[in-house]
């Protein structure tokens, strides 16, 4: 319910920014590196998408590069949906966090 009505959370995750939203009915999350030169993408609600401020990239709420120079989307994160909580794995230890 907390990402409902298109709200996008970020966390600190083993290190990396991560955003967390819901995108077509479901938990998705996003590394916030950008592909480009790894600066942290901001997410700005005005034109609904992730922005670089390193060089002015752009990528949807799905990740998907919307306006270049990242050459790739925004990596995925595992994430599991359980008694409401969203829970992100870690991929390097296969552990919950």
């Amino acid at each position: 319910a907390d990402y409902s009505g298109g709200a996008v959370k970020a966390f600190d995750f083993n290190d990396h920014r991560i955003w967390v939203l819901e995108e077509k009915g479901k938990i998705v999350a996003l590394d916030a590196q950008c592909t480009h030169l790894n600066c942290n993408v901001n997410w700005k609600a005005e034109r609904g998408s992730f922005v670089c401020p390193c060089h002015g990239g752009a990528f949807d709420r799905a990740g998907n590069v919307v306006l270049k120079p990242p050459p790739l989307p925004l990596r995925q994160q595992k994430v599991v949906v359980h008694g409401g909580r969203v829970i992100l794995l870690d991929e390097a230890g296969g552990g919950a966090s």
